[in-house]
């Protein structure tokens, strides 16, 4: 008997150990243990670490995108492809995660809404440059108004100045705006759930409207109770099962706006 008190006292001891280190962990070591328990194929610890960085508010497409290696790896497709795209909302230029995206939409033939030539543009604009582009104008129009009230003789250089960094304000909202689109949107919501069909009316038993693969966009539009009335990207409407969908981003919109 004392044997088995010893050996549930050692537990409890070594368990402690390890709650203890853990929780001395960095971000950036919780990081690096997920990557390893991901190379072990220990894929629910891996899973379980990085969720809890997202928990922890340390969001970084890197975790993003090890959480889509992970679910990927566990085959579920689903949660891979929202995980990628979550991952390029907080950089766009991820090559590795942009390229596996398109893997899998080949695989999978997912529809997203289509982008326009200026967001496809300026998506491949890491963010933080549009943030110095703001200041820059800010800075320039600010300029503008100095110069003016300092040097009255130069009103037109000055309204010249002015002018300029009002324009490049604009074009830098425009470009944020632009960039960003519908991919930013509360309402874009994504298709986890394999073989899964937009009704016409929230019951299993009314007409089929359309199938959507995994992986796709779609915009809800309202919900009632465990159904949503959604957009797809064909333009077509109907109502969907909730449990099929989850929101690209449920995080704080300023992380990616």
């Amino acid at each position: 008997m004392k044997s088995y008190i010893f050996i549930f006292s050692f537990s409890l001891f070594v368990t402690g150990i390890q709650l203890i280190s853990a929780d001395d962990l960095t971000p950036e070591e919780v990081f690096t243990q997920a990557s390893k328990e991901i190379d072990k194929n220990n894929y629910d610890k891996a899973l379980s670490l990085l969720n809890s960085l997202i928990t922890e508010n340390h969001f970084a497409p890197e975790v993003f995108f090890q959480i889509g290696n992970a679910n990927y790896r566990k085959n579920n497709i689903g949660e891979s492809i929202l995980a990628y795209k979550r991952a390029l909302l907080l950089n766009s230029s991820l090559k590795e995660a942009r390229q596996n995206l398109l893997i899998l939409k080949q695989s999978n033939e997912f529809v997203d809404f289509k982008e326009t030539r200026l967001q496809i543009l300026f998506g491949k604009i890491p963010s933080g440059y549009f943030s110095i582009f703001l200041s820059l104008s800010m800075w320039v129009t600010g300029l503008g108004i100095l110069y003016g009230i300092f040097n009255k003789n130069r009103r037109r250089l000055s309204i010249f100045i002015t002018l300029l960094g009002v324009l490049l304000l604009i074009i830098s909202l425009l470009a944020s705006i632009q960039r960003n689109g519908f991919k930013a949107a509360p309402d874009i919501h994504v298709i986890i759930s394999t073989n899964s069909t937009v009704k016409s009316s929230p019951a299993d038993t009314s007409s089929n409207v359309i199938k959507l693969n995994v992986g796709s966009n779609i915009k809800v539009i309202s919900d009632r109770t465990n159904w949503a009335y959604i957009e797809t990207p064909s333009d077509l409407r109907g109502w969907i099962r909730k449990k099929s969908i989850t929101r690209l981003w449920p995080y704080d919109y300023e992380l990616i706006n």
